[in-house]
């Protein structure tokens, strides 16, 4: 483990507050969010529909100075970065890890997704949903997700660890620079330093994830309607999803809310496909 600079723990608005554990710390709150039967779905399909609820999360970032600001302009000139200057926070600057709780209100099972998608201070992923007469909906892969199978009234912990969340900031940059087929880059089994199809496009200099966006998805089925009716289209079942975000900080760039960098918007960027002929 590296030495430990700055300990941050982070509640509801992401502000620094007072901690003691000595490596991962918990904020005095989560983010917390919620599916509910009022949900519109995100896709609708001829068999099937796509709900899905998300809530975006920024970390707070110290403002670079403008001699700060220049240097990286200047530093980008001595590496290949698809970006105009280098990030003011670049990977293991800090390192971030999620825990969850995934409940199910409803009494019956139920199957969630549970999906992180990271922003940087260039770029945001945003995936996209297709249908296929065969299989229905099929969403493009996420930064990252995982699927959990709830029982009725079940609630389910689980985290995001530290390594989970530097993949998902390598793909976000290895996708910003380019690479062929960004579902294969994000496949959950696909750790980019180690395949051939994505070692080529990850860049020299590596942004740190300044946010990312948490979410919930969850497939919901679509009834033929009577002759001349539209088809029916099942209510979203209510899924809960309660996030906290530990930060360990060695750099000394996360500071308190009230002072935090207004972060650049990012260019979104949407799923890259291999061109067929």
């Amino acid at each position: 483990m590296r030495n430990v600079g700055a300990l941050f723990c982070f509640g509801l608005l992401l502000s620094a507050a007072g901690c003691t554990n000595q490596d991962f710390v918990g904020g005095e709150g989560v983010v917390a969010f919620a599916m509910t039967e009022t949900t519109p779905p995100l896709a609708v399909g001829q068999f099937d529909s796509l709900f899905m609820v998300e809530s975006r999360i920024e970390l707070p970032l110290r403002e670079p100075t403008p001699d700060e600001m220049r240097a990286l302009r200047q530093g980008a000139r001595d590496v290949t970065i698809p970006w105009p200057r280098l990030p003011w926070v670049a990977r293991h600057d800090y390192d971030i890890q999620l825990d969850y709780v995934i409940s199910n209100l409803e009494d019956t099972p139920l199957v969630a997704t549970f999906t992180v998608n990271g922003f940087n201070e260039f770029d945001e992923y945003v995936p996209n949903v297709q249908f296929s007469s065969e299989e229905g909906a099929i969403p493009d892969f996420s930064g990252y997700e995982r699927t959990l199978a709830l029982e009725p009234l079940e609630r389910r912990t689980g985290n995001v660890r530290e390594e989970q969340m530097d993949e998902v900031a390598v793909d976000l940059a290895t996708i910003a620079n380019g690479v062929t087929n960004s579902n294969e880059v994000l496949h959950p089994n696909n750790q980019s330093q180690r395949d051939p199809r994505s070692m080529a496009f990850i860049p020299e200099v590596i942004p740190a994830l300044t946010g990312f966006r948490v979410g919930l998805r969850v497939a919901g089925e679509v009834s033929e309607g009577e002759l001349g009716d539209p088809p029916t289209i099942a209510a979203a079942p209510r899924v809960v999803a309660e996030v906290s975000v530990l930060v360990r900080d060695e750099s000394g760039k996360i500071v308190a809310q009230s002072n935090a960098w207004t972060l650049p918007v990012p260019t979104l960027l949407y799923p890259i496909a291999p061109v067929e002929e």
